[in-house]
Order: structure tokens, then sequence, then C-alpha cells
């Protein structure tokens, strides 16, 4: 991985993160998929030849996420249905704080680092 794909990735993390966040509702299956990307891209880059400050900020991004397939009992429950309710503000609000993580490392690899 270089630079540029670095920087890449950080902007699509974040417009991932926008477009979750505009839907209103974050399901297990994206919120699977996207620790997986996430995982991947910080497996990468700590294989990869990025300078150690970029490494060590990548190093402290986190996604708090784990994956349980669950039965919903929505359709019996109807609007009843608070804990799946709870789950998604849950996933919401992880993926806000991934953004809020993620948000200004795209500047930092323009203003520190040629690509």
């Amino acid at each position: 991985m270089n630079i540029d794909t670095c920087y890449k990735y950080f902007v699509f993390l974040n417009t991932e993160c926008d477009r979750y966040l505009e839907d209103g509702e974050i399901t297990d299956e994206e919120m699977h998929q996207l620790k997986i990307e996430f995982d991947k891209f910080i497996k990468e880059a700590y294989e990869s030849d990025l300078p150690s400050e970029l490494k060590n900020k990548i190093g402290k991004l986190s996604l708090k996420f784990e994956y349980k397939a669950t039965r919903e009992y929505g359709d019996m429950l109807g609007r009843w249905n608070f804990g799946a309710k709870k789950r998604r503000l849950r996933q919401e609000n992880q993926v806000e704080e991934l953004q809020y993580q993620i948000k200004g490392l795209p500047m930092f690899i323009k203003m520190n680092f040629e690509f």
C-alpha cells in the first residue's frame, strides 16, 4: 500500500460512513461489511511501507463491532422492538465515531506527504 492508496481509502471510508448515516438505518450486515473492510485496511497498512507517523495514526483508529447473527422478532413485536432500535442506535454511534476519527486524516496526508 502506498500513500495515494491510503488517502483514497480514507476518502472511501468517509463516504461510506456518510452514506450509512444518511440512510438513517444501519443494518448488521452493513456494519459487518464495514468492519471487514476496516480490518483489512488496518492489516494492509501495517504490512506496508507507509511512514511510521502515518502508521501510528492508523493504529489509533478503532471500530468496535462484533457480528452476532440474531433472530429478529420485529414482525411479532412491531414498533415495540426496543432491542433492535437500541442496537441500531449503537451502530449509528459507532459509525459516527469512526467518521470522526478519520475525518482529518486525508488532510493530514495531503499536508505531510507527497503522492
